[in-house]
């Protein structure tokens, strides 16, 4: 199982993937399909409110299967504060099971300039200058700043024991067809470092809260990785 796949649908396919909001966030579950080759996979992703801690919760699972058997399994989970259109994170969790078993964790603090992370038996602390979001939450502020009319995206993303820059730019709009049916799309690209031999597209739906109904990327390898919309919820509402 090649290492930068488990990566891609765990952090670049999910974690980049757009959620639903209008003025304020809403609870929904989107259910995508991958594929790698000759690998099949699956992935929910659900928000919902905390009302005990008056907070939010965003969830992540991504079980790959090869013939019809499951070969790995990743589920991450961020606990979140959405305050003035802005993703406050206080808790990251990611774990593996199956191949290469891994599991890391990220708590930030309350002022968000620091967050402590563990990585299987080894830990440290991040010194962050906020906003700062994990792979979950940076998703949810790219579709906000796509929403905004944006067109030049920078985040900066806490993973494992490293912060760093992720940069986007809207391309333009289609109409993509996928799993869950034909939408009018915002064709967005990542933009790496020149000497990246790695392209990453991803389409948001306007007519759906700019929900992610598809993202492609090509590894220097040239081998594809797809991930498509099979069908959704938000706010109770489905499509």
């Amino acid at each position: 199982m090649p290492k930068h796949l488990l990566m891609l649908l765990l952090t670049v396919a999910l974690a980049q993937a757009p959620l639903a909001l209008a003025a304020d966030l809403q609870p929904f579950t989107l259910n995508y399909k991958a594929s790698y080759g000759s690998f099949d996979a699956a992935a929910v992703r659900s928000l919902s409110p905390q009302p005990a801690s008056n907070s939010w919760e965003m969830r992540s699972k991504v079980e790959v299967k090869l013939l019809g058997s499951t070969l790995v399994s990743v589920e991450e989970s961020s606990t979140f504060n959405w305050k003035n259109e802005l993703a406050v994170p206080s808790k990251y969790e990611y774990v593996q099971k199956g191949l290469n078993k891994r599991q890391r964790k990220l708590e930030f603090a309350a002022n968000g300039q620091s967050a402590s992370y563990t990585i299987n038996d080894k830990s440290g602390v991040l010194t962050l200058m906020p906003p700062v979001f994990d792979n979950l939450t940076s998703g949810l502020m790219l579709r906000k700043h796509v929403l905004n009319g944006e067109t030049d995206i920078n985040l900066t993303v806490a993973d494992k024991e490293e912060v760093s820059p992720q940069s986007y730019q809207v391309v333009g709009t289609e109409t993509t067809v996928i799993p869950a049916g034909t939408f009018n799309t915002v064709h967005i690209k990542r933009i790496r470092d020149s000497d990246s031999k790695r392209t990453t597209d991803i389409w948001l739906a306007p007519d759906h809260d700019y929900v992610m109904v598809k993202l492609l990327q090509t590894e220097p390898d040239g081998n594809t990785i797809s991930l498509q919309l099979k069908s959704g919820t938000i706010g109770g509402q489905s499509f």
